[in-house]
């Protein structure tokens, strides 16, 4: 059972400034090519957003032995993004696992984990 922990406020607005990192949204193909071949993810669109570490980083860099690192992230809402995509930020690459809109459906939360 995987617990997700919210950094942010969710009905708190996106302030001016806020969204100052950029990340990607790649398409995954399950299935792979016509021999079975798995097929490289392919970058759909990019979004500015405002992401946060929850765990893992820090521990591996000080010598902690850790599986996953899990990453909130906050951004504008947009109806594309689903658990199906890859989040890509700052050279990882990161399983969408769970898309949390707000009321008004202009923002959006992403829990996202990565294994090392």
């Amino acid at each position: 059972v995987i617990h997700y922990i919210q950094c942010f406020e969710i009905d708190k607005m996106i302030q001016s400034g806020e969204l100052r990192h950029k990340g990607s949204i790649f398409q995954v193909d399950v299935e792979g090519d016509q021999y079975g071949k798995p097929i490289a993810p392919k970058q759909l669109f990019n979004v500015k957003c405002n992401v946060q570490i929850i765990s893992g980083t820090e521990l591996l860099k000080s010598g902690v032995g850790v599986s996953s690192e899990f990453i909130s992230v906050k951004l504008r809402f947009d109806k594309r993004i689903t658990a199906k995509h890859l989040f890509v930020w700052d050279g990882g690459q990161y399983n969408i696992d769970l898309i949390r809109p707000n009321d008004e459906k202009t923002e959006l939360i992403i829990t996202a984990s990565r294994e090392f």
